[in-house]
């Protein structure tokens, strides 16, 4: 049997991407389901055996935890049970192609595989967050970076882990909660702030890293905390138009106390980061104009929002 490789992988990625061009429907769904799965499997696979403690294999740890999050939204696009699912495919999608091409050592073992999309047929627009949202992100930024500088800087406590595991259960219980609400906001986050996120894999890396004394993985996973905090930082803005430019100043390198984030079932933080602006009444529907938006292709009317 031919060892499996990052360019095969690429190919059925692919095949994945073209498929989802015309929409998930009885003639795709179970090709699309079994690319999806086949993809997950194999970079399982190919990363099984090397360890922790480098970027490269959170990356993979990232990506296939979020094929979980595809998988589930194809499912849900097919079944007609999630409004939103054709954005969350749209997003998850793009963001594995984007941490695939953004790690030089995946990169370098790509192929012809892993085909880039093409340019957005629009400007990005930064998603409008409302005054719990800003409330929510701003203190998610603000942990994000204090807790990866607490590992980072040699702390290694129970307090340490006992703040990450708050951290991603409160962060995924805010971004799920927002399933409830008719907004567009799990769809858009769900990927970089749930426990299958972005931020809840590197937190749980984190928490392994430091159960292990394992530095290498400490550094990755707190490094991609902060990274991924100002990647989500950046695609957004506060209820009252601002950017989240002055609250990430302020978490770099800052040894602000852990904020004990509340989330999930419509009842969200309502302690204000000294960075945020006080903002009015909540807001029910926000722009759907996302950094992850449509394909320049006008055929392909599945990557447009809906």
């Amino acid at each position: 049997m031919a060892e499996i490789n990052n360019e095969q992988i690429g190919m059925i990625f692919d095949d994945a991407t073209t498929l989802l061009v015309g929409g998930v429907d009885a003639s795709n769904f179970q090709a699309i389901t079994n690319d999806l799965k086949t993809v997950q499997a194999d970079m399982a696979a190919i990363s099984a055996g090397d360890g922790e403690g480098t970027l490269t294999e959170l990356h993979y740890d990232v990506m296939e935890h979020q094929l979980n999050q595809e998988i589930l939204a194809v499912s849900q696009a097919f079944h007609h049970t999630n409004d939103f699912a054709a954005k969350t495919i749209n997003d998850i999608h793009r963001d594995i192609l984007d941490i695939f091409l953004g790690d030089p050592n995946l990169v370098a073992e790509k192929g012809n595989a892993w085909t880039p999309l093409p340019p957005l047929a629009t400007p990005p627009t930064p998603f409008a967050d409302s005054a719990k949202q800003t409330t929510f992100l701003s203190n998610f930024i603000t942990d994000s970076n204090t807790l990866a500088d607490r590992a980072l800087g040699g702390e290694n406590s129970d307090q340490l882990i006992n703040d990450l595991q708050h951290f991603v259960a409160q962060s995924d219980k805010f971004v799920m909660g927002h399933a409830q609400t008719t907004t567009v906001f799990n769809a858009r986050f769900e990927n970089e702030i749930g426990a299958e996120g972005t931020a809840g894999t590197a937190a749980n890396s984190l928490i392994e890293g430091l159960q292990n004394h394992d530095m290498g993985e400490i550094a990755a996973a707190a490094n991609q905390l902060i990274t991924n905090a100002s990647d989500v930082a950046g695609n957004n803005h506060q209820a009252n138009g601002d950017t989240y430019d002055a609250v990430i100043q302020a978490a770099t390198g800052s040894t602000a106390a852990f904020v004990a984030l509340q989330g999930g079932n419509g009842h969200h933080d309502d302690h204000q980061s000294a960075n945020v602006q006080n903002t009015g009444t909540d807001v029910g529907h926000h722009s759907d104009n996302e950094h992850h938006s449509d394909l320049a292709s006008a055929a392909a009317h599945f990557w447009h929002h809906m």
